[in-house]
């Protein structure tokens, strides 16, 4: 399954960059550039991870990041701030915001990656490469068996 990823940036420059880097990787991804609205796509959406901006023209990341935990709760995705501020105000307001970062900008698409990838946390795979009895010393074969939970050998 497809990990989906909503975009909060307002600057168009920003937005088209990692809207590629990451539709390239293989996300769906979807972009708004304001904050009016978002929070009601987001829970719509349910996206698995979503990158705001910080500072918008009609609110700021934190107020959306915290009417998102005032309306889902647990259920919230992780949240992967961006900003080219490091006021204090700021950073305390991410701070305290659960089950979040902060990507300063300027930042290196490996480093946004790298970030998304810490959010979605560890993967299991849904298959196992197994060795079947009939395997031999010249041939191996290999066949996937689906994991449901723990690892399935044959």
């Amino acid at each position: 399954m497809t990990s989906s990823i909503y975009l909060v940036e307002d600057n168009d420059d920003i937005a088209h960059a990692v809207v590629l880097r990451l539709q390239l990787r293989g996300y769906q991804v979807e972009r708004t550039d304001r904050g009016g609205g978002a929070v009601d796509r987001i829970c719509e959406m349910k996206p698995d991870v979503v990158l705001l901006d910080i500072t918008l023209p009609d609110t700021d990341g934190v107020t959306i990041a915290q009417r998102l935990s005032e309306v889902l709760g647990d259920d919230r995705p992780p949240i992967v701030f961006l900003t080219a501020s490091m006021r204090d105000d700021i950073l305390a307001g991410i701070d305290a915001v659960a089950n979040s970062e902060l990507l300063p900008k300027p930042f290196a698409s490996s480093d946004l990656l790298d970030s998304i990838d810490r959010a979605l946390g560890p993967k299991t795979p849904s298959f196992a490469l197994v060795s079947t009895p009939a395997a031999t010393k010249r041939h191996t074969t290999r066949q996937c068996t689906h994991r449901t939970d723990g690892i399935e050998t044959n």
